[in-house]
């Protein structure tokens, strides 16, 4: 019987991909017409195609030929699945994206999957790639894979034939804030779910919220007005402990918690900090020291130091013990408050016994916008220098990017976040919404491990050192000295390839 019923759900699956292809298929190679866009990526009285329709030709087909590239085997099941009789709704809508992708172009995936992350991922790219033309395409973390365009690794992307990124399913605050000197050598959007599963958010106990007559947190933050200072008031409502002047994280009550130290720069951006500002011609100004930014990094140094309200993994101790203890805590019932990255929901958080409920970052002021920030540890993408036909290449990640965008990324965001793994009431559905529409990329926070730049809030807070503007402008010179030595690499490199 199980045999049986893993073949039905195949054939099932499989009928589902093709039906869709069709519809798909008979959209593509279209412009964009009328519509209203809904939360889904899809649209409402759109009449010909679909917003997420590319602009590929056609009767664009390669006859069956490999699409080799190179992937994190820790990712592997978010963009490559061979058993299409998961009952999971995001490993079911990852094996439908990879068949569209295939049949749409007439390719078959040919993945490597490494066992290498970071550094060393580069490193095996770099020198693999010194070899000749090995993968048409490689992935590494966001602000790894970054590096290598300041080693020549890397083609740029804006030259390539099929790229189009103008479309919604490439992350518009990406592309203009990550383009250097008008040439781009990663992408990053819905050709990798893992940008959503790495935005950083704040989870909070409802029942807690209650107890503490706190009123609707959601829909105070719905209508604009969570800010730094209410959600400092919420937090010092909460705490409770047998012996104050002793703490205990396994058995006290606090307000706020920090589950990871990398969360701290999220609050700094999500307040309006930022490495760079850019300038209308495309020239980046150190703006980390400017009046927002000290007003940002001082609150959150008093804030966490300052309040036994808060704690978590911050200041002095063993990181990984304080962020275990701080996430066990949240889940546990005995925090009001907890930064998150959006797939603990779908883990650690799954089975928690409170009302957990989701708020965006807060903001500085009421009359700003939120801005949301997503963890440098989501996948790019890039194409080789040594790649033999990187237009192919561009054709398949374009192609990627678009089916993901109308299946791979609703069935996480939509199916799994807002239904599955919440409480699903429209309100909720509406923050998760404004989250993920306010992601905000810093070129200075995923190009952190070339210039540095990736633990100065943190160092900031750990040491609870509240003299920012002098902090980093001990750290300026040397950043924007790094930032224009990587761009003269790699206007060098460009200079060598023309």
């Amino acid at each position: 019987m199980a045999n049986q019923r893993k073949r039905a759900a195949r054939i099932f699956s499989l009928l589902l991909a093709i039906l869709t292809l069709l519809a798909f298929a008979a959209c593509a190679g279209g412009g964009m017409s009328g519509g209203k866009e809904t939360a889904g990526g899809g649209t409402e009285g759109a009449e010909q195609t679909s917003p997420w329709a590319d602009s590929l030709p056609s009767d664009l087909n390669y006859n069956g030929r490999d699409f080799r590239f190179l992937y994190p085997d820790y990712y592997e099941d978010e963009i490559f699945c061979e058993d299409t009789a998961s009952p999971d709704i995001v490993s079911e809508a990852v094996y439908r994206t990879q068949m569209m992708v295939e049949e749409r172009l007439g390719i078959k995936y040919a993945p490597e999957f490494s066992t290498l992350l970071r550094e060393p991922l580069n490193t095996y790219i770099q020198t693999t790639c010194m070899t000749g033309d090995v993968w048409d395409s490689v992935t590494n973390l966001a602000t790894m894979l970054q590096m290598l365009a300041g080693t020549g690794t890397l083609t740029d992307l804006t030259k390539l034939q099929y790229f189009d990124f103008e479309r919604p399913y490439w992350l518009q605050s990406f592309v203009q804030e990550n383009k250097v000197d008008g040439h781009m050598y990663v992408a990053g959007g819905d050709a990798s779910v893992t940008y959503l599963e790495c935005i950083i958010a704040l989870a909070y106990n409802q029942n807690l919220a209650d107890d503490l007559s706190l009123g609707d947190i959601q829909q105070l933050a719905h209508d604009g007005g969570w800010t730094a200072e209410k959600m400092k008031e919420y937090t010092l409502t909460c705490f409770s402990s047998p012996d104050p002047s002793n703490p205990d994280y396994a058995n006290d009550t606090y307000g706020f918690a920090v589950v990871n130290d990398n969360h701290i720069t999220a609050m700094a951006t999500g307040l309006g900090a930022t490495v760079f500002s850019k300038g209308e011609n495309g020239d980046l100004s150190f703006t980390y020291a400017n009046n927002r930014g000290i007003d940002a990094v001082q609150f959150l140094v008093h804030f966490l130091n300052d309040n036994r309200e808060c704690y978590g993994n911050y200041g002095s101790g063993n990181v990984v013990e304080k962020a275990t203890a701080a996430r066990d805590s949240f889940a546990s019932g005995r925090v009001l408050m907890a930064t998150i990255q959006l797939d603990d929901f779908t883990s650690v958080y799954q089975n928690v016994a409170f009302d957990i409920k989701l708020l965006p970052l807060p903001k500085w002021s009421e009359d700003e916008e939120y801005r949301t920030f997503s963890r440098g540890t989501f996948l790019l993408y890039g194409v080789p220098r040594a790649c033999a036909d990187p237009d192919f290449a561009s054709a398949v990640l374009e192609c990627l990017a678009s089916v993901s965008y109308s299946q791979l990324s609703p069935a996480y965001f939509e199916d799994a976040l807002k239904i599955k793994y919440t409480d699903a009431s429209p309100l909720t559905r509406d923050i998760f919404d404004i989250i993920r529409q306010s992601v905000y990329f810093d070129y200075g926070i995923y190009n952190c491990m070339e210039l540095e730049t990736d633990s100065l809030v943190k160092k900031a807070v750990n040491a609870n050192d509240e003299n920012w503007k002098s902090f980093c402008k001990a750290k300026e010179r040397v950043v924007l000295r790094k930032l224009q030595n990587y761009f003269d690499k790699i206007i060098e490199y460009e200079e060598d390839a023309a």
